[in-house]
């Protein structure tokens, strides 16, 4: 595999989103399709209860890669967080 390859194959990794069907009320399903328009490396699956009820049921959350947790205070801030935190995962971490 030459340089090229290598990079498209890791730009392509996917990105496992999940979303609780209790939170729905929170438009976190929503915000997870509307970021998924953008990136089509996501994997959104959403659970009848994914065991975070106190997050649930105060704000919208997507747990990411099943060991990241966003939460915000409204649909839109959450997704300003999760193309962020996309943004973030696809570039090197940092060495100091």
């Amino acid at each position: 595999m030459d340089e090229i390859e290598a990079q498209e194959t890791k730009s392509q990794t996917t990105v496992r989103m999940e979303t609780c069907e209790n939170n729905r009320a929170h438009h976190s399903d929503d915000v997870v399709r509307r970021v998924s328009a953008h990136h089509p490396a996501i994997d959104h699956r959403e659970w009848e209860c994914l065991g975070h009820c106190h997050n649930c049921f105060r704000k919208p959350f997507v747990l990411v890669d099943e060991r990241i947790l966003l939460e915000a205070d409204c649909a839109e801030d959450l997704y300003e967080l999760l193309l962020y935190t996309l943004k973030s995962l696809e570039s090197p971490p940092l060495i100091t």
